[in-house]
């Protein structure tokens, strides 16, 4: 195996201290290994094999300890090509930062299906593309309106009365030729997300539901379950910026295990009505700044979901939300329900 010193590797010198790195992986060493992985970086500069880098080290009179350190703080990385065929290098300096084996990490054979192409659909669709995502479909009915183009940055002026899949789709295509994208220019059905699952020859990996129109929610989390596909919902609260939970067939809860997050059904009672009455002018406030931050949040979390690195994702059994005005952090946890009826064990 060959290793060479991370690009983003740092190392500083003050009047009071010295560290190394910048981020989660910054550390302050004793002064001795400061000057001895400042050496070693140095010398990995260029790509060395282990045998060279032990030879090193012993020459050097450097101990393993030094070395450990320098693997467990990322400071000097293992030497790997991405395999992903779309898959702009630059993310390749990110992904080694956050994942743990980030060599493992492809999404040739991956299939995402986004379940609604506006301001949420937009921010997910364009780091997917730069990762090299395989195939990607995109679903949503809608046409571009002036109003969406203050988020909705993969469309403009010319873009105003086409269809928004098809018009993602060009802009996509044309940043990731390698990429397959499957257009569905229609509203949202049960009998529609048949008929993508059993017409796709790649098994759908992950569904991404970005609206929140009627029983969008109820149908993608029964179509997910019912067929073991992962579903992440992510969206945003007024000022808040949320997703989750992250449901993972077997493994964690579903939208509907519990109550806690306001999606069942209440009933047709009087006050309910008059619920419904008053909301009916209700328009929900998109902008740049939630839609970016929930899409953060879970690119990060999809990141971790396919490197299968499941303990790590944040909106695991949770909903998550980043307040746009302070950036404090809330979370509502969901318990997985074992009767569930819509992912319980007693359906497998």
């Amino acid at each position: 195996m060959f290793y060479t010193k991370n690009p983003t590797a740092f190392f500083s010198e003050t009047n009071s201290d010295r560290f190394i790195n910048l981020g989660k992986y910054q550390f302050t060493p004793e002064q001795k290994d400061f000057i001895r992985l400042l050496h070693l970086a140095i010398f990995t500069t260029d790509q060395k094999s282990e045998k060279e880098i032990y030879d090193f080290l012993e020459n050097q009179e450097i101990p393993h300890s030094t070395w450990n350190l320098a693997l467990d703080y990322k400071l000097i990385i293992p030497v790997y090509k991405p395999r992903n065929k779309g898959f702009y290098p630059k993310n390749k300096l990110f992904l080694d930062l956050l994942l743990r084996n980030p060599q493992n990490f492809n999404l040739d054979q991956e299939h995402i299906l986004v379940i609604g192409c506006g301001g949420i659909g937009n921010f997910m669709t364009y780091p997917l593309t730069t990762l090299g995502i395989g195939t990607m479909s995109l679903l949503d009915g809608d046409h571009v309106e002036e109003s969406n183009l203050n988020r909705q940055f993969l469309f403009d002026y010319h873009s105003i009365g086409r269809s928004k899949v098809e018009v993602m789709a060009e802009k996509l295509h044309s940043m990731n030729n390698k990429m397959e994208i499957r257009t569905y220019p229609h509203e949202l059905s049960m009998e529609l997300l048949k008929n993508i699952y059993h017409q796709s020859n790649q098994k759908i990996s992950l569904v991404i539901l970005s609206a929140d129109e009627g029983n969008c929610l109820e149908i993608t989390n029964t179509f997910c379950t019912a067929n073991k596909i992962a579903l992440l919902n992510v969206g945003y609260l007024n000022d808040f910026s949320v997703i989750g939970p992250f449901y993972i067939p077997d493994l964690s809860a579903c939208y509907y295990c519990e109550d806690s997050l306001g999606v069942t059904k209440q009933s047709n009672s009087t006050l309910q009505k008059k619920i419904k009455e008053a909301h009916k002018n209700h328009q929900a406030p998109s902008f740049f700044t939630n839609n970016a931050i929930a899409s953060s949040m879970a690119i990060i979390d999809i990141l971790y979901f396919f490197n299968q690195s499941f303990d790590q994702i944040n909106s695991l059994n949770k909903r998550i939300g980043i307040s746009n005005h302070d950036f404090s952090f809330h979370s509502i946890p969901v318990t997985k329900n074992d009767t569930c009826k819509y992912c319980g064990n007693s359906l497998s």
